[in-house]
């Protein structure tokens, strides 16, 4: 069968690339993968603004950097993706009356992989305001901010995998 060109994948800000290897699972050629950072960038800096959780929320997008590919192998769709991001968040103050405290997660390493068990890093005055046990209690407000990124990863992987389908 001749190839097919696929004219959507460049209207959706995927790239497309077919890699052959001479694998022994790989001899019919089943491996195609999808390069779709760019659509994956947008898609979170609009979706991870919106965040919150109880008492904290995500006020802005600072970095985002890494990539994201769909993968077909076998006929089976797989999200692979490396990426790294700082946001900057508000956590709700201590007392009624009380300022907001404000400050940053940082994830170094979001994989496909460890969605369910990546390191957040806190800095700012949620670390470093008030009195110990404000500094603990800031601490688990934000760090509650962790259900809501993972579903909106999990969120971006099965819309990158409908995205690349379509293309």
């Amino acid at each position: 069968f001749p190839p097919k060109s696929l004219p959507l994948h460049s209207r959706l800000g995927c790239s497309l690339s077919l890699t052959m290897s001479a694998s022994v699972w790989n001899k019919a050629g089943t491996w195609e993968e999808k390069n779709c950072s760019v659509w994956a960038k947008e898609h979170l800096n609009t979706v991870l603004p919106t965040l919150k959780s109880a008492n904290a929320y995500v006020a802005s997008v600072k970095a985002l950097e890494g990539h994201v590919h769909v993968l077909h192998v076998r006929g089976k769709a797989r999200v692979g993706m490396d990426l790294t991001f700082e946001l900057s968040i508000e956590v709700a103050a201590a007392d009624e009356g009380g300022e907001a405290v404000s400050g940053t997660i940082k994830v170094h390493e979001m994989s496909e992989t460890d969605l369910d068990d990546y390191d957040l890093e806190l800095s700012g005055k949620v670390r470093s305001v008030g009195t110990k046990a404000e500094q603990a209690e800031n601490k688990k407000k934000a760090l509650a901010l962790r259900d809501p990124l993972t579903a909106a990863f999990r969120s971006m992987m099965t819309a990158a995998i409908d995205r690349a389908d379509s293309a």
